[in-house]
Formats: structure tokens, sequence, C-alpha cells
């Protein structure tokens, strides 16, 4: 199932960031039932220690303007 995937790859790209404290960009092409959707995701994380990251703030922005 092409959903649980994405979960997956979306799950691994947050916990990266998370563990290594580094900011992550990310340009996505993915179909799902039969819709390609193309999107850009910036992950930055942050700490309320200023040591260990404990948050994400997560922007997403969607790309209509590409052509397939």
């Amino acid at each position: 199932m092409p959903i649980s995937i994405y979960r997956q790859a979306i799950g691994t790209d947050y916990n990266t960031a998370r563990m290594t404290g580094m900011p992550a960009y990310h340009r996505i092409v993915a179909t799902i039932d039969d819709s390609r959707r193309h999107y850009t995701r910036l992950i930055l994380p942050f700490s309320t220690d200023g040591m260990r990251p404990d948050r994400l703030l997560v922007g997403v922005r969607v790309d209509n303007w590409l052509v397939e």
C-alpha cells in the first residue's frame, strides 16, 4: 500500500531532523490514488533546553505549478 510507504518515509525524515538537530528541506513527488502530488517540506528542529531537539516546526508548500 503506497500510503504506508509514504508514512514511513515521513516518519524517517522527521526522526532524522530530531536526532541530528539539523534542518531538512525536501522536494517531494508522490502518487497517491492515481493522483500525482508535488510539494516541498521544511523541517526545523527546536530545543527547549538548548541541547537536545524536542520540537519540530514543519512547513509544507504545495507546488501546483509543476508540470508533469
